[in-house]
């Protein structure tokens, strides 16, 4: 009994040193399988070439979520991905062939890894990026994405005003540039420095301590922020509050620290727009008057400017009830101009001023216009020039009697 007993145990080992998974002892075999859907032609398997990294865990970390993971590593450059390896071994570049039913099969130690797609940009499939570990599968199915024609972007928009000057960066440290979308500096944009797993950084100075304390950073006069000393990996400006008048377009900006080198970013801020509501009546305001028209300024560099939409002044006019509005106006102070008045009442002389801001979609303006004296009529404009030729004789009269004298 004992030795049957003996001869089980041994049994038993052999049998799990067997079939021990290969991960434990060292590598493990993983196939990358591409023709993972059924509508997929020869034409859309044909020609893909895929990069394979290890991910460094001492750069990244690694257990975070997946999905978050392949988010952050999509946006690293191949370089990036290339300067992260811990061994410049631990990248492989694929090509999967129909002779092999578009699969490959490699030998990876432990870890995670990242897949993607290189080049193909031109197609009109490609195939989604991916994170696995060999010790959790030995089988990676590649899922498949399909691209969308993108719009046409905007012509690049020359900055107003020259750049401010770039503070020098040193090795390991960060340069945020905030502007707005005319390329303008922004002061006093708040941020927070965030590592990979969330965490914001300790930081004391500007530069990065473990002692130090979790910091708000708000950019300067030149619109910079610079914080140095940073350990090598991954991190995130996520911006907090916006200047006064703009919103957040981006809330968090990715950027990497590797040994040695430093990280410039530019983080932009687009304008708010507001409305505003215009009343147009007479000087009792007891009716809306319509038919008035207006334009409107704004103070650029000490003089008035007019709006403009499509290269044209922009011209509002009241309605049959007198009442009109503007919108989609940045944020700010602004001043309407009466360049035609309604009918029967006289030009509004100067201009009013308003203010675009969070609440000015529920406010009114009312503008007031007074009525045009009344026009003489024919046999009074006689009367009167009869009265004036009086007035003149009578004056000459008692002049040619005073000369007589």
């Amino acid at each position: 009994m004992k030795k049957r007993i003996k001869d089980l145990i041994i049994l038993y080992m052999m049998v799990t040193m067997v079939f021990l998974p290969l991960n434990v002892l060292g590598a493990s075999s993983v196939t990358i399988e591409i023709n993972t859907r059924e509508t997929l032609t020869r034409e859309d398997l044909e020609g893909r070439t895929l990069g394979i990294w290890k991910i460094n865990d001492k750069f990244i970390d690694t257990n975070m979520d997946k999905t978050k993971l392949v988010s952050i590593l999509d946006k690293l450059s191949e370089d990036d991905l290339d300067k992260q390896l811990a061994d410049k071994n631990d990248k492989w570049v694929i090509s999967p062939k129909d002779k092999d039913d578009y699969k490959v099969t490699l030998e990876l130690e432990r870890g995670t890894y990242y897949i993607r797609e290189l080049g193909g940009k031109d197609r009109k499939t490609f195939i989604e990026s991916a994170v696995f570990s060999p010790e959790e599968t030995n089988i990676v199915k590649l899922k498949w994405g399909g691209r969308e024609t993108p719009p046409p972007e905007n012509p690049p928009h020359e900055p107003p005003h020259n750049p401010p000057h770039v503070p020098p960066t040193p090795p390991n440290s960060v340069l945020l540039f905030k502007t707005d979308d005319e390329g303008r500096a922004l002061k006093g944009a708040k941020f927070q420095l965030i590592r990979d797993n969330g965490e914001v950084v300790r930081t004391s100075n500007f530069s990065m301590n473990d002692k130090g304390k979790e910091e708000v950073f708000e950019t300067d006069d030149k619109g910079y922020i610079l914080i140095k000393d940073l350990e090598p990996g991954v991190y995130f400006f996520k911006e907090i509050e916006a200047p006064k008048g703009y919103e957040i377009v981006t809330a968090e900006s990715q950027f990497s620290i590797f040994s040695g080198d430093k990280a410039k970013l530019t983080v932009m801020n687009k304008k708010k727009l507001g409305s505003y509501n215009f009343f147009k009546t007479d000087e009792l305001r007891e009716k809306g008057l319509p038919g008035a028209e207006f334009v409107i300024t704004r103070q650029v560099d000490g003089k008035d400017q007019r709006l403009k939409r499509n290269g044209k002044d922009l011209v509002l006019s009241s309605g049959e009830d007198g009442k009109f509005f503007v919108r989609d106006l940045p944020y700010g102070t602004y001043y309407i101009w009466e360049t035609k008045a309604p009918s029967g009442y006289t030009l509004l002389q100067g201009s009013l001023k308003f203010d675009i801001d969070d609440n000015s979609f529920e406010k009114v303006l009312i503008i007031e216009n007074t009525k045009k004296p009344p026009i003489p009529k024919t046999g009074d404009i006689t009367l009167i020039v009869l009265v004036i030729a009086g007035a003149i004789m009578i004056g000459l009269g008692r002049f040619m009697i005073k000369d007589k004298k």
